[in-house]
């Protein structure tokens, strides 16, 4: 869901799992409260990674996505190697990014 401010510390509109009560025609989240710093830091690195992820598809943006790619904390290889599994991922799904100049 969209954080509503159910997770104090992180970004509003965010998308968050989060607890909630269902209701006919609602879904209410339930505030978790303020997420410990260690873990805030994952988070907000995965929620700006998804946001430049939208931005650079919306955009048809490759430099955008290079770098969403590139700040992936499972993405752990050299930045030459990054580079190259990114053209080489680019191309097998040229079929699927319409628009895209690859």
């Amino acid at each position: 869901m969209p954080n509503e401010g159910q997770i104090f510390n992180l970004p509003r509109g965010s998308i968050v799992e989060t607890n909630a009560i269902f209701r006919r025609g609602q879904v209410l989240p339930i505030v978790a409260g303020k997420l410990p710093s260690a873990i805030q830091g994952i988070a907000t690195r995965h929620i700006t990674n998804a946001h430049l992820i939208l931005e650079a598809a919306l955009e048809k943006d490759k430099k955008k996505a290079f770098v969403a790619l590139a700040n992936d904390p499972l993405v752990n290889i050299s930045l030459e190697d990054t580079e190259e599994l990114f053209e080489e991922m680019l191309k097998n799904t040229a079929a699927y990014l319409p628009g895209w100049k690859l």
